[in-house]
């Protein structure tokens, strides 16, 4: 299956395990001028929680005495979600809600890793997904909680002449 295929499975994964509209789990980095546009493209119910997938590399090898060509494609995700604190503890709910909503992609890539077939079938072998950075960080003028996993997703393109 082509990346493309990966990738929207690897989304719609993530807007279910985040409960999240599907509208806010974007194909490949977005960048956008206006705050306003920003916010738009990232909220969620009124909350700042968004997710981003893109391919971040790809190699390819050849296989056995068939010369099966392999693509081993390295996919990165990041999600972020508005630090609340109004002075009264409440940034430590909303970071719960984010590290929550983190471990619930995590666990949704990882048992769809573990599957027959792999990320419904769009892949040889994947996963599981790993988490490579949970900080928080300024994200245009906002304080964001913010994550970033590694997944990576094996697609068998076909056998060399």
């Amino acid at each position: 299956m082509p990346i493309a295929t990966i990738l929207a499975r690897v989304r719609s994964e993530i807007a279910t395990a985040a409960e999240v509209p599907a509208a806010v789990v974007h194909d490949g980095k977005r960048y956008v001028k206006q705050d306003s546009e920003w916010r738009t493209l990232f909220s969620s119910g009124g909350q700042l929680h968004g997710w981003m997938v893109w391919l971040e590399a790809s190699d390819q090898e050849v296989e056995g005495v068939n010369n099966l060509v392999l693509r081993t494609h390295l996919v990165r995700i990041a999600g972020l979600y508005a630090v609340e604190d109004d002075g009264a503890d409440n940034t430590a709910k909303s970071e719960l809600r984010f590290r929550t909503a983190v471990e619930d992609v995590l666990n949704e890539l990882t048992t769809d890793c573990l599957a027959v077939q792999p990320l419904n079938g769009s892949c040889m072998k994947a996963g599981p997904p790993d988490l490579v950075l949970l900080e928080e960080r300024m994200v245009r003028k906002h304080l964001c909680h913010y994550a970033e996993i590694e997944l990576e997703a094996i697609e068998r393109i076909n056998y060399a002449p």
